[in-house]
């Protein structure tokens, strides 16, 4: 081969290097920002445990004291976000938190209400809404603050959380839970 076909072909080369190159950073590019705009909300708890065991007369218990966050990390507003809190335990529990229930109507100091859905049992699924937050904008947060979950000492629980949107089936499950053996 001569030099000087050498020197085209080299040319042919890199002009096609320059080529696939530019259609690469436009791929990723094209991906990327379809991944953004799919990017997706995700929901966790954060907890801590109180242990009872001080009064040996009366049963000890555990009392757990958490909070479960929903982020909205896509660029999309999710409408009419609610959560359901699952709790699995053989033994008997006692959850508790700041929500409205048929027994409590005064909305006055509350940020949540709770909802029934004739599907889940109540003794064990909480879905709660918030009262005046319809919208959940990208990057925000929304949090249900302060839940308490009393069980007898040396009980096994899981507690699993969910958040929905558009009174959609599909949920988004949180990335940790509670879970005690």
């Amino acid at each position: 081969m001569s030099l000087l076909k050498l020197k085209k072909k080299l040319l042919q080369l890199d002009e096609d290097l320059d080529k696939t190159q530019t259609l690469v950073k436009k791929l990723m590019k094209e991906k990327e920002d379809r991944t953004l705009i799919k990017g997706h909300p995700f929901c966790y708890f954060n907890h801590s445990f109180v242990f009872d065991t001080l009064d040996k007369e009366k049963n000890p218990t555990c009392l757990i004291v958490g909070s479960f966050y929903i982020k909205n990390t896509s660029n999309e507003v999710k409408n009419d976000p609610f959560i359901l809190i699952k709790i699995t335990s053989i033994d008997s529990f006692k959850f508790t938190g700041r929500f409205l229930t048929d027994s409590k109507q005064h909305s006055r100091g509350f940020s949540w209400e709770r909802v029934y859905v004739s599907s889940l049992d109540p003794k064990n699924h909480f879905c709660l809404k918030p009262i005046n937050k319809k919208k959940l904008k990208q990057n925000e947060t929304l949090s249900f603050h302060n839940f308490q979950i009393q069980i007898p000492l040396h009980s096994s629980i899981i507690v699993e959380g969910y958040a929905y949107f558009d009174e959609s089936n599909d949920g988004v499950s949180s990335i940790n839970s509670i879970n005690i053996n």
